[in-house]
């Protein structure tokens, strides 16, 4: 009898560790969905204002707008839509419109790197927004010869 019951306490004891040490708590993990605003009281605005913004993005597509524009001797225009949120990061950047697409990556990552947005307001209250820039790659290249032959016509 008591071979019997100690055998049973032993396989209690083994079957409560085994389950013991497998019921590992799952984390939880909390979605929040917060609205994004088109229309807002007061825009979502850059320190030091859009000019510094454009002045990173003329920056960051010199190598690629340098080449592509000099074949065609043009500027070109891209709209591209930010996500800013309340903290004034920018969380997403989409390009809207782009007369040349040979600029977009170079544009949306110097946008995504941009910091100290100032987020959009709502009744004095910051929140997340969307926001259109347009962006002018004008081409830096010029040649006066053929400035002054087209003078000259």
């Amino acid at each position: 009898m008591t071979m019997k019951t100690t055998f049973l306490f032993l396989a209690l004891f083994i079957g409560l560790n085994i389950h013991a040490q497998t019921t590992d708590k799952q984390p939880k993990i909390r979605y929040v969905v917060e609205d994004v605003y088109r229309e807002v009281d007061v825009l979502a605005r850059y320190h030091g204002g859009y000019d510094v913004v454009l002045k990173q993005v003329a920056e960051a597509t010199k190598r690629c707008k340098g080449r592509k524009l000099r074949k065609t001797k043009k500027s070109a225009v891209v709209v591209a839509e930010l996500l800013i949120n309340r903290k004034g990061e920018v969380k997403e950047v989409n390009i809207v419109r782009a007369d040349a697409d040979f600029c977009n990556d170079a544009i949306v990552n110097a946008l995504k790197e941009t910091k100290y947005w100032i987020p959009a307001l709502i009744n004095k209250k910051p929140v997340n927004s969307y926001l259109e820039l347009t962006i002018n790659l004008q081409n830096s290249y010029s040649n006066e010869k053929i400035n002054a032959s087209s003078a000259l016509n």
